[in-house]
């Protein structure tokens, strides 16, 4: 049932899942460090992007299991034809529309639990320059944006991380703010 691998993220490689699914499973500095501190990340991502950002979420199921006493996921999604989001696609009147709902969703979230989404990826925030446009916002053929990646960035991770996490997660908060103010909000 899990096919080829389609894609190595920050945080999930994804695999091809069936005929019409994805299937992310967790590497990365966080999850080996930590498993169990990443299925806690994952699963409150998981329920405040269903509550903050429901229409536009891909179709998700995150699965939870127990493995020798440790919690464990994994990340089903439907498989969509989209492409990243790019700063040319503010002059779309309805793109424009429904990333604007999307920042206004984000900004009741960041309000309400000081958390916010992660636009870029990793990806896209250190090679921005090279890479212009937002790994975890898709366009569909529709003219839909989808927010294929719910990851977040929490300034609540500041208190109990390491001196380096800090000034890493203070650096990519400043520097998405950055980029959307550039790129994305003055179009």
């Amino acid at each position: 049932m899990v096919g080829r691998k389609i894609a190595a993220a920050g945080e999930h490689i994804v695999y091809k899942y069936g005929e019409d699914k994805i299937i992310k499973f967790p590497h990365g500095p966080i999850y080996y460090a930590n498993p169990e501190e990443a299925y806690d990340k994952i699963d409150n991502e998981f329920r405040l992007a269903n509550r903050y950002f429901k229409k536009f979420l891909v179709p998700t199921r995150l699965l939870t299991y127990e493995e020798n006493g440790r919690k464990k996921y994994c990340v089903i999604q439907d498989f969509i034809e989209s492409r990243p989001l790019v700063p040319e696609d503010m002059q779309n009147e309805d793109l424009k529309l429904q990333f604007k709902e999307i920042m206004e969703a984000n900004n009741r979230m960041y309000l309400n639990s000081r958390y916010t989404l992660e636009f870029f990826g990793l990806k896209g925030l250190i090679f921005h320059n090279f890479f212009p446009r937002m790994e975890n916002i898709v366009v569909t053929g529709d003219k839909e944006l989808k927010i294929a990646d719910f990851g977040m960035i929490s300034h609540l991770n500041l208190v109990s991380s390491s001196p380096i996490l800090r000034w890493f997660i203070q650096w990519a908060v400043r520097r998405q703010g950055k980029l959307l103010r550039k790129q994305y909000l003055n179009n």
